[in-house]
């Protein structure tokens, strides 16, 4: 029979106790697959035009913001003082200036092949697809 559990996760600790013995018995009765369902709340709307209010109580949204595991996390590592203000500084910093990069390169138009388009379609070109590349390539030269 294989193994089915469930968890509501906010607690990457409680993660780890919980999926690292369940694994390692699936592992040591010879590799049996099992099934661990792992129920998460998201805490920011699907998307930008997503408003959770419709479909969840703000108490609820506050009950899980108060166990925010990147919250928790941090917390737990400034207690043991593996934790500094000077590193979160530093990472937040850093992080801001990665996600700026990744922001102007996404917003950048890419250097385009326009004959690219016909490279992949299929694993050897088909007498019809060199054709109409011949036909692109002639209406771009002639543009």
């Amino acid at each position: 029979m294989v193994p089915l559990r469930r968890n509501h996760v906010r607690d990457e600790l409680f993660l780890a106790a919980a999926v690292l013995p369940y694994r390692d018995r699936c592992l040591r009765d010879g590799g049996m697959g099992g099934e661990y369902g792992l129920d998460l709340a998201r805490m920011g709307p699907h998307t930008s035009a997503d408003d959770p209010s419709r479909y969840r109580p703000a108490e609820e949204a506050e009950h899980w913001r108060g166990r925010d595991p990147i919250a928790r996390l941090e917390t737990r590592l400034r207690d043991r003082g593996l934790l500094t203000e000077d590193d979160i500084t530093t990472t937040a910093a850093e992080a801001e200036e990665y996600a700026a990069g990744l922001r102007t390169r996404l917003a950048e138009d890419p250097a385009l092949d326009p004959l690219a388009l016909l490279d992949h379609v299929f694993s050897a070109p088909t007498p019809q697809l060199i054709e109409q590349r011949a036909a692109l390539r002639a209406e771009l030269e002639g543009s």
